[in-house]
């Protein structure tokens, strides 16, 4: 017989978040959550070549609507850090932090 001792699953975990995960939010919102973290991005880090590939994958994700799922794994990366308090990271400002959307929030 198996037994799970201190095992909780990923969707119970993430229940547990103050955010929205990537796949709760519409194609709306992850759109504006994309261009505010590019343009984010660009102010943070003006000399990353980085930019240019975030600007690539932007590209046309109005005509295919889309979203690139690098961004999401950005975006859940954000919350993750956010709800286990971590601060230190790529991502760890403030003004990323600022970009993710709580349960409660709409656009």
């Amino acid at each position: 017989m198996m037994y799970k001792v201190g095992v909780r699953s990923i969707n119970s975990v993430r229940q547990l978040s103050r955010f929205r995960r990537w796949h709760e939010l519409d194609l709306a919102e992850q759109h504006k959550f994309i261009h505010k973290f590019a343009e984010n991005y660009r102010k943070r880090y003006p000399g990353s070549k980085t930019n240019l590939s975030f600007r690539g994958l932007m590209k046309d994700i109005d005509t295919y609507k889309d979203s690139p799922s690098v961004f999401g794994i950005f975006y859940n990366s954000i919350c993750d850090n956010i709800d286990h308090g971590r601060d230190n990271g790529r991502f760890a400002h403030d003004s990323f932090r600022k970009l993710v959307l709580h349960r409660n929030d709409s656009t």
